[in-house]
């Protein structure tokens, strides 16, 4: 079966995934991970994508965006490859590339997932064993959210602002939001939408995504088809 196209869509929210070669780590250390953050503060403003929130992992880097452009993901993840990748093997000696060959990608729907989306992604890092909460790992916006450390390159989205009328209500929604389980169903359901290339949200939002495209954007319902 040939490759879909990759479905980038201009002025909607992204969810992206970048994996290290091998799930190979991605890091070495703080030095690393921090080059990685400038990289991408710097291809993400010179290619107009708004990032909205990021983790940092061992073995991948996880991000929210929305690129003025459809191309501007694309053109984003091949100027950090540049750039980060090129300083990483500098330092450590090394060749080659850091990731697999194609990041994922899944158009997401912004009004009912932004924000469950960025708390999940915040919550891979206790998942994961890096930290015991998110709240004390540093390389990911859950302390920007929480309003303890500002990272003034990341976008709040309008649904954030819907959590209260004030900061305070706004950051203790979302503390609470980060204190439950992580939502295994929604994580499933992402990871396969992002490694497959499809969209994800409800009827109604890929209704919206579907019009003028020549590709599916999820996948086909199981079954024969209803009789007419």
């Amino acid at each position: 079966m040939a490759r879909l196209t990759r479905l980038t869509v201009a002025r909607q929210m992204h969810f992206v995934v970048q994996r290290g070669h091998g799930l190979a780590p991605v890091f070495v250390d703080d030095t690393d991970r921090l080059s990685y953050l400038d990289a991408l503060q710097q291809a993400a403003h010179t290619h107009q994508v708004a990032v909205h929130a990021f983790v940092l992992l061992d073995d991948q880097v996880q991000w929210l965006a929305t690129p003025q452009e459809a191309t501007g993901l694309s053109r984003v993840v091949q100027a950090i490859g540049q750039r980060f990748v090129g300083a990483f093997n500098r330092r450590h000696g090394l060749r080659g590339t850091r990731w697999e060959g194609r990041f994922r990608s899944a158009v997401v729907d912004a009004a009912s997932l932004g924000v469950s989306l960025g708390v999940l992604m915040e919550q891979e890092a206790p998942a994961t064993g890096l930290a015991f909460e998110a709240v004390d790992w540093p390389w990911s916006t859950a302390r920007h959210h929480l309003g303890l450390e500002r990272v003034a390159w990341i976008v709040d989205t309008p649904m954030l602002w819907r959590l209260g009328n004030t900061p305070y209500e706004r950051e203790a929604a979302y503390a609470n939001a980060l204190n439950q389980s992580p939502d295994e169903n929604l994580k499933q359901a992402v990871t396969n939408a992002a490694a497959r290339g499809w969209a994800l949200g409800d009827d109604a939002f890929i209704q919206r995504m579907q019009f003028g495209l020549d590709r599916p954007i999820r996948p086909r319902r199981r079954g024969r088809p209803a009789k007419v």
